[in-house]
C-alpha cells in the first residue's frame, strides 16, 4: 500500500511537471508587508527596493509554469501582485504592479517575460517614482523586444522612448532624445509617435495655464535596431492661434499677430479693442475636440494609424468678460483669427 502511495504521487508529479504547473513557495521578506517610511519619498524609495526583491526571487519560482498560467502563479505566490500580459507579447511578457496592503499608486511596477523556457523578471520602477511606462512588446525573429516610455510622477514630466531587448539581460537598443511633457504612443514595434511641447513654445505668449505648447509630434520609424525620425510637425491648434494672435497684440508686435490673422484688417480691429481682449479660460470645450481631432490627423501616419480628417472649419472663442468673440477659421494647414464680433 506505501509503495502503492508513493508511487502515485510521483506519477502526479511527473504530471504536473509535465503541464507546466510550478509548485507555489513562499517569498521571503514578504513582498506585500506594509512599507516603511514616513514621507511620500521614503515610501517611494522602500517602493523601489521591494520591486529590487521582488525581480530577484519571483523567476526561481515561476520556473516550469507555463505561460497561461503564469498571472494564477504569480498572484498565488504573491498575492497583492496585479499581473497582466502586455500588448504584442502574447503570453510571454507581463507588467506585475504590488497594489494592496498601503502601497502607494504607481504606474512602474516588474516586468516579468520569458526567455526561451526561463521566466525573468526586471523592474520597470526605478525610484522616486519614476521608471518605464510599457508600451507594447514584439518578436523580431527569434528575438523578443520591449518598448516603453520613461515617465515622472509631475503632470509637466519629461520623457523618452526606449526599446530593449528581453533576453538574459533586460539590455537597452535604443532611445529617443528626451522631450519636455512628453507622451509617447507605440503603433508597433517598427513605428512610434511623440508629442510634446514644442521648443519654439517658449517663445510664444502663453495665455492658457496647463497644456499649452504640448503640439509638437516626432514619428520614429524604425531602422535596424535604432530609429530615425521620419516626420516632424507641430499640429494645428486654434488654441495656440489665441494665444499668439492675442499675446502679440498685448506687446504691441503688430507683425506676429499678422502672421496668425486672415487678414491685416483683424489686427486693426483687435487692437482697437485693446485690453478687453482676453481669452475665456479654460479653453472653450470645443477647441478639445478640434485638438485631438488635429493631433490624430498628419498625413505622414500609414492609413492604418491615422486618425479621420478633422471636420471642424470654424470656432468662436469668446473673451473673458463676453463683450467679443474670435472667429477663428481654419486656412492654409493652419487656425487663423478670421474677425472679431461683438457677442
Amino acid at each position: 500500500m506505501r509503495a502503492s502511495y508513493l508511487v502515485l504521487i510521483l506519477t502526479l508529479s511527473i504530471l504536473a511537471a509535465g503541464c507546466g504547473i510550478a509548485a507555489p513557495t513562499t517569498l521571503s521578506p514578504d513582498p506585500c508587508r506594509p512599507l516603511a517610511g514616513d514621507t511620500l519619498p521614503a515610501r517611494l524609495d522602500a517602493l523601489t527596493a521591494r520591486y529590487q526583491e521582488l525581480v530577484a526571487q519571483l523567476p526561481a519560482s515561476l520556473q516550469g509554469t507555463a505561460p497561461a498560467r503564469l498571472a494564477a502563479t504569480a498572484t498565488k505566490l504573491v498575492p497583492c501582485l496585479a499581473v497582466d500580459p502586455i500588448s504584442g507579447g502574447g503570453a510571454n511578457v507581463y507588467q506585475a504592479l504590488l497594489v494592496k496592503g498601503g502601497i502607494p499608486p504607481n504606474r512602474f511596477g516588474a516586468l516579468i517575460y520569458q526567455d526561451g523556457s526561463t521566466w525573468r523578471a526586471a523592474a520597470l520602477d526605478t525610484g522616486k517614482g519614476t521608471g518605464l511606462v510599457p508600451a507594447l512588446a514584439t518578436r523580431r525573429g527569434e528575438r523578443l523586444e520591449f518598448v516603453a516610455s520613461t515617465a515622472e510622477p509631475s503632470g509637466d514630466a519629461r520623457g523618452r522612448f526606449q526599446v530593449y531587448q528581453l533576453g538574459a539581460d533586460f539590455q537597452l537598443l535604443w532611445e529617443s532624445p528626451e522631450y519636455d511633457h512628453f507622451t509617447g504612443h507605440a503603433f508597433s514595434g517598427d513605428l512610434l509617435l511623440a508629442r510634446y511641447r514644442d521648443p519654439a513654445a517658449a517663445q510664444e505668449s502663453q495665455l492658457f495655464a496647463t497644456n499649452m505648447g504640448e503640439d509638437g509630434q516626432t514619428l520614429w520609424a524604425r531602422q535596424g535596431d535604432a530609429f530615425t525620425a521620419k516626420a516632424s510637425r507641430r499640429f494645428p491648434s486654434p488654441r495656440r492661434a489665441v494665444s499668439v494672435f492675442l499675446g502679440a497684440l498685448a506687446r504691441g508686435d503688430r507683425a506676429t499677430a499678422a502672421r496668425w490673422a486672415l487678414t491685416d484688417a483683424v489686427v486693426d480691429t483687435a487692437a482697437k479693442a485693446g485690453a478687453a481682449l482676453k481669452p475665456r479660460q479654460p479653453p472653450v470645450a470645443e477647441s478639445q475636440a478640434i485638438e485631438s481631432a488635429e493631433a490624430a490627423y498628419w498625413e505622414a501616419l500609414p492609413d492604418s494609424a491615422r486618425g479621420a480628417a478633422p471636420a471642424a472649419a470654424k470656432l468662436l472663442w469668446p473673451t473673458d468678460d463676453g463683450r467679443y468673440q474670435l472667429e477663428l477659421v481654419r486656412f492654409n494647414g493652419d487656425w487663423r483669427v478670421s474677425k472679431l464680433v461683438k457677442a
